[in-house]
């Protein structure tokens, strides 16, 4: 639950989602997604750089699920 934590954090912060979707390698903004799989309400997309072909996984949550998840966590401890 701290990774969730820390990536909520993180994303308050942004402006937008594009903010985070650039290569790691190259800095490409060139990102596709090759595969979306929905796990327990969470979207897991696994994406490719159209220049470099570095792969990444981005997990996406909603605001509602994330909250809850958090509180559920906040119960146990």
């Amino acid at each position: 639950m701290k990774f969730i934590k820390s990536m909520f954090e993180r994303s308050v912060k942004l402006k937008s989602f594009k903010d985070i979707l650039v290569c790691d390698k190259c800095e490409s903004e060139q990102i596709m997604v090759h595969d979306t799989r929905i796990i327990q309400g969470i979207k897991r997309r696994r994406r490719i750089c159209a220049v470099c072909g570095n792969r990444t996984t981005t997990y996406e949550i909603s605001k509602e699920d994330l909250e809850l998840l958090l509180a559920k966590e906040n119960e146990h401890g």
